[in-house]
């Protein structure tokens, strides 16, 4: 189960309500999909785009600094659209910790993207003097593809590349031994 936070300061209990309905709205909980040597690697994200007022995409940002967690500020569509992305693991842990108490329509979506999270986290924690790339467990990846295959249905489309991609490393990897 993840863990919930619920901050001390009331203000940031009402930013962090503000925020899960700005995210419920306008944003987007995912996991971005690479394949690289044959190998899948899986990276959850969290993003909220504004085209109509660039003022929340600031006040976002300026939320996110306050409470410490690294985000990226972006034009995209030739200026029309302000983006904030959060990418970084435990900045993703971080946000999606705090708004989780809030979040409605996306609730599930991000207790997924949050046990993800956490999962990944702990396994790099414990495999961090490798000092080279770690594929995803089988656990990882039976929960990006529950995520892309929840994303996929509320998106009325296939899912595209990355979720026939989950499906065959998940496929794969419950012939081979568990790591």
């Amino acid at each position: 189960m993840p863990i919930y936070r619920v901050p001390d300061d009331i203000y940031d209990v009402i930013d962090a309500a503000w925020l899960a309905g700005i995210i419920d709205a306008d944003g987007s909980i995912t996991v971005q999909v690479n394949e690289h040597r044959g190998r899948i690697y899986i990276y959850p994200r969290v993003a909220v785009s504004s085209t109509t007022w660039p003022e929340i995409a600031y006040k976002i940002a300026g939320l996110l600094t306050k409470w410490k967690v690294k985000f990226d500020l972006s034009l995209k569509k030739g200026g029309t659209t302000i983006e904030v992305f959060v990418a970084n693991l435990p900045d993703v842990i971080a946000l999606l910790s705090r708004v989780l108490p809030f979040l409605q329509a996306k609730r599930h979506l991000a207790e997924l993207t949050l046990e993800l999270a956490l999962e990944i986290g702990r396994r790099r924690w414990h495999m961090r003097r490798l000092r080279k790339p770690i594929p995803p467990s089988k656990k990882e990846l039976e929960l990006a593809f529950r995520i892309k295959r929840e994303l996929a249905i509320r998106n009325k489309r296939g899912g595209g590349v990355s979720l026939e991609r989950l499906e065959r490393a998940v496929n794969s990897s419950s012939t081979t031994p568990a790591s």
